[in-house]
């Protein structure tokens, strides 16, 4: 029978690459535990569960009322729920717990995230910086007495009197021929309300996504409608990106059919919706008036433009306007 067995032995198939593995594992953890004090050999450990599997409920309880009579100081107490030391190092007199084990890797994995975050947020303020000076180069000039006109009290009389179709070349070199304001809107008006004033210490140290599209009032309102309830930055940057591509003033966006602006927002989600929005923003920037817009119905006498919630008009306010005494009603902390 014993050669029977040993030859059975020999016969089962060799250990896999896991397997090999997998005990050299246990044999690595058993010895640390033995080094540290902390090994209990598992067949001791089952002996002694059979033993007391075996001892008879009348025995139990009546070992446990005689146990519950001992003093606090004699009853056993778990090393983990009191926070006990569990090894001491000799070459350190720090105590080693569960704590302070969790509360290094912890402190470790907290500088990993510093260094990584500042990192990033240095490469990116740079990358930002880069961008904001391409995108105001590429914006068209304008002549000074139109570019400045309403930045001051005191404007020159001759600059008052200057001819409508000045603001009305102005409006239409910035946002294309579709600009077609009501009759009682002036050229006037309808440039100055739209103009941006983006804040001089732009790019800011948070490098905010706004930052790039501050210097035009249309794209900004587009940007914001486009990237709510994205969390994806390389997602909203791509479809922002391509749909600015394709449209790069408000004028350009009627040439466009509907199903090629749906391709482009796709990836965003809700692209029906983000296909509305885009053509309400550029009805509104196009045709009315004295430009405002607030979280009030037309109806009403507002000047609310659909999905453009309070993130959209606490955005254009801050960035375009350069409104620093402005107070955002978007609670949304992270867009």
């Amino acid at each position: 029978v014993t050669m029977a067995k040993d030859e059975k032995q020999n016969d089962s198939p060799p250990l896999s690459e896991y397997e090999k593995l997998r005990l050299s594992k246990i044999a690595r953890n058993e010895a640390k535990l033995k080094s540290l004090g902390l090994w209990k050999n598992p067949e001791d450990s089952e002996k002694n569960g059979n033993v007391k599997t075996n001892v008879s409920s009348k025995k139990r309880k009546l070992a446990k009322a005689v146990g519950g009579n001992k003093s606090p100081s004699s009853r056993r107490r778990s090393a983990r729920l009191a926070q006990t030391p569990i090894v001491k190092q000799e070459d350190d007199s720090r105590i080693v717990t569960p704590d302070t084990i969790k509360s290094s890797y912890r402190e470790e994995e907290e500088d990993d995230d510093a260094i990584l975050k500042n990192s990033l947020q240095e490469d990116l303020l740079r990358k930002m910086k880069e961008e904001i000076e391409n995108l105001r180069s590429q914006q068209p000039f304008i002549p000074d007495h139109v570019s400045s006109f309403g930045d001051s009290v005191i404007v020159k009389q001759e600059y008052k009197e200057k001819d409508e179709e000045d603001f009305k070349n102005a409006s239409k070199l910035l946002w294309g021929d579709g600009c077609n304001p009501p009759s009682d809107c002036s050229w006037n008006t309808f440039f100055t309300s739209r103009k941006a004033s983006p804040p001089k210490e732009l790019p800011s140290p948070l490098g905010m996504y706004q930052e790039l599209y501050a210097h035009d009032g249309w794209k900004i309102l587009i940007c914001c409608a486009l990237m709510s309830r994205v969390s994806s930055f390389d997602t909203k940057d791509r479809c922002i990106r391509g749909f600015f591509q394709l449209c790069p003033t408000p004028s350009h966006v009627a040439d466009v059919n509907v199903e090629e602006l749906q391709t482009t927002v796709h990836s965003l989600g809700f692209q029906y919706e983000r296909v509305k929005a885009i053509s309400e923003i550029t009805r509104a920037w196009l045709t009315r008036g004295d430009f405002q817009i607030d979280s009030v119905d037309e109806s009403k006498g507002g000047n609310k433009i659909y999905m453009c919630g309070p993130f959209v008009i606490d955005s254009y306010h801050l960035f375009c306007k350069g409104q620093m005494d402005w107070k955002p009603t978007c609670k949304i902390r992270d867009v």
